[in-house]
């Protein structure tokens, strides 16, 4: 899941987005990659600490992947006005959403090598 969460992460870099014309085949393809890429990221986050729950070098992992997956979701549904209530500036939930986004697959890697 972390390696297609990658690809499709890639494939939305590789694919332009045009602002002036969201309804382009270019612009629909960029963000069905982007979210390709955060429902296999938020699958991998969630089921990988669950099916390594009882290996004891994947304890952080098991605590902090449903916590990273809490924080992208909240990035995402949290409308701008709580954003602004928290005093956080324009653009703060989208850095924070891909904060976790890249924070996952470096701990699980740094798990699976430990």
């Amino acid at each position: 899941l972390l390696m297609f969460s990658g690809l499709a992460f890639a494939a939305q870099g590789a694919l332009p987005l045009d602002l002036r014309l969201l309804d382009g085949t270019d612009s629909k393809a960029h963000i069905a990659a982007g979210m390709l890429s955060l429902v296999a990221w938020l699958a991998s986050a969630l089921l990988l600490p669950l099916a390594l729950l009882g290996r004891a070098g994947w304890r952080i992992a098991a605590l902090a992947g449903p916590l990273l997956a809490v924080v992208a979701v909240a990035c995402l549904a949290l409308p701008p006005q709580a954003w602004d209530a928290l005093g956080a500036g324009p653009g703060v939930a989208q850095r924070l959403g891909l904060c976790a986004q890249f924070v996952w697959p470096a701990l699980a890697a740094f798990c699976a090598l430990r």
